[in-house]
């Protein structure tokens, strides 16, 4: 019965998911669903290393546009066909984050996110340098759309409509491949070393061994969204490389919900579509967005998912409370009472706020 009533849910967003293209009929808002599914790979990849395994990298982006770059050199530049540059951009991000992890993986702390982001900064300046190869700051141009089969019979996936399934089809085997892996063995291991890594350790767990399957796994699979990215887009230029994907990665994770499945993609929702109805505040937008994202932090520290799985703790101790007491119930009443308890928690806020003022205040003084 418990199976059930999370597999029904699921069956039907997929249907939803898959009658959307149908249903809503507008080339612009179907293009930010393409947009959200490839975010969605790219963020669900990033989460595997910071939610499962704890690490922290700054230099995901690289193998985002190392993907990108890899496939759009191959498909463009040479003329083979995109399966070809799929295998080779897989192959090369999967052999770069290898090469890469063999001396990052040793360092801890600081250290290694400052070793993430030199790396993301070497590639990002040699995507300019090589500028006869790459294109420079003017991109690499032409990337050709996907096409799925064997000489003329293949399917073209040129089309808005067409890309959405495709994306999405993608979104649903890296889902399926990070759920499989996080209830394997190699992914408790994963949540062991995050948890407490010198136990781990002391059980057996070797954690190089794990943060480097767990690294190039999520490399590979950024490289996978940077693939579909690169051949949506058809031009990708070092802008691929910024720390705009490093901050919009890591708010996709955090605002969904660290360490969860369904997080990274609802967090990837959020930064793709909030933009997009506060685009009437003109150029209020970025001062309206952040001040969401603040309230998200103070009111949902674990993410919109953690938000969801502890309220829903919460509201079934409420109700057993409730009928300890004798007390009426019902969702009304239950949205008083959260209400009530988070207008405690931004008082608090606020009064936090007041007193480090005040506090720096007296010491000038």
């Amino acid at each position: 019965m418990a199976k059930a009533r999370q597999t029904i849910p699921i069956l039907i967003l997929l249907g939803v998911a898959f009658a959307l293209p149908h249903i809503w009929n507008s080339p612009y808002y179907m293009h930010l669903m393409v947009l959200l599914w490839i975010y969605a790979i790219f963020a669900v990849s990033y989460n595997l290393y910071l939610g499962f395994l704890g690490g922290f990298s700054m230099g995901q982006p690289a193998f985002f546009g190392l993907g990108g770059y890899t496939t759009g050199l191959i498909t463009a530049k040479l003329g083979w066909p995109t399966g070809i540059g799929f295998l080779v951009a897989v192959g090369v991000v999967g052999l770069g984050a290898f090469i890469m992890g063999f001396p990052a993986l040793r360092l801890k702390g600081p250290y290694f996110v400052l070793m993430t982001i030199a790396v993301l900064g070497i590639v990002g300046n040699l995507s300019n340098t090589l500028y006869k190869v790459t294109g420079g700051s003017s991109g690499l141009r032409d990337i050709p759309a996907p096409v799925i089969g064997i000489g003329h019979t293949g399917w073209n996936f040129n089309t808005t409509n067409y890309y959405y399934y495709l994306a999405l089809g993608f979104l649903i085997i890296t889902y399926i491949v990070v759920q499989w892996l996080i209830f394997s063995r190699v992914g408790r291991g994963f949540v062991a070393i995050r948890d407490n890594e010198e136990l781990a350790n002391s059980l057996g767990i070797n954690p190089f061994k794990y943060k480097m399957i767990g690294f190039v796994i999520s490399a590979v699979l950024s490289g996978v969204a940077g693939w579909l990215y690169a051949h949506y887009v058809h031009i990708l230029d070092p802008t691929v490389f910024g720390f705009n994907y490093v901050f919009d990665v890591i708010f996709m994770v955090i605002l969904g919900g660290t360490g969860t499945l369904p997080g990274p993609v609802i967090g990837a929702f959020i930064v793709v579509f909030v933009p997009e109805v506060l685009r009437m505040a003109a150029e209020w937008r970025s001062f309206f967005f952040a001040l969401f994202m603040l309230g998200m932090i103070i009111f949902m520290p674990l993410g919109l998912w953690g938000f969801v799985k502890v309220q829903q703790g919460r509201y079934m101790e409420w109700k057993a409370m409730r009928y300890d007491q004798g007390a009426p119930m019902g969702l009304q009443r239950y949205l008083a009472f959260l209400a009530k308890d988070y207008g405690r928690t931004l008082g608090d806020f606020l009064s936090s706020i007041k007193a480090r003022f005040s506090k720096e205040k007296d010491q000038e003084t």
